[in-house]
């Protein structure tokens, strides 16, 4: 009962691999989102005609900017009337972090459309649209606001 026994070298002309590892992601090259985003609160009650606006208020974070704009549903009146002119609002946000825009409570007819935009020079911001309808709720639209745009448009995804 012989045993054999066999001896063995092992050489390697190739360096060791290196382990695998995963690639860096740089971080987002684009702005980033307002941080607390911004919540914009509208409140009221329906008239016959349209909607009494009672509440018009923007939470966002402190230094952002905020812009409301009315456009009236007037018609051919709008020149005559000075219930059909275009409203302007502006602020920027306090240490309150919010902004209550109580000029503007009124009673708006069916077709009127409030916007409100906030924002910061670096940072996407928020786009809100509100468009009073005749014995119903008002239609919203949120959308993010980018830097230098006066448009919302898709928030991007995370």
């Amino acid at each position: 009962n012989a045993t054999e026994q066999h001896a063995a070298t092992i050489s390697s002309d190739t360096p060791p691999t290196p382990p695998v590892v995963p690639p860096v992601t740089p971080p987002p090259s684009g702005p980033r989102l307002l941080s607390p985003f911004p919540l914009v609160r509208i409140a009221g009650t329906l008239t016959p005609t349209g909607a009494r606006i009672r509440l018009l208020s923007v939470r966002a974070p402190r230094g952002a900017l905020v812009r409301v704009t009315v456009n009236p549903a007037c018609g051919r009146k709008r020149h005559r009337s000075r219930r059909c002119r275009v409203l302007h609002a502006a602020g920027t946000v306090g240490r309150r972090a919010v902004i209550d825009f109580g000029a503007l409570a009124h009673a708006y007819r069916g077709g009127t459309v409030i916007v409100v935009r906030v924002w910061s020079a670096d940072r996407i911001g928020k786009y809100t649209r509100f468009t009073i309808v005749r014995g119903k709720a008002p239609r919203r639209v949120d959308q993010c606001l980018v830097p230098r745009a006066t448009r919302g448009s898709r928030c991007p995804s995370s």
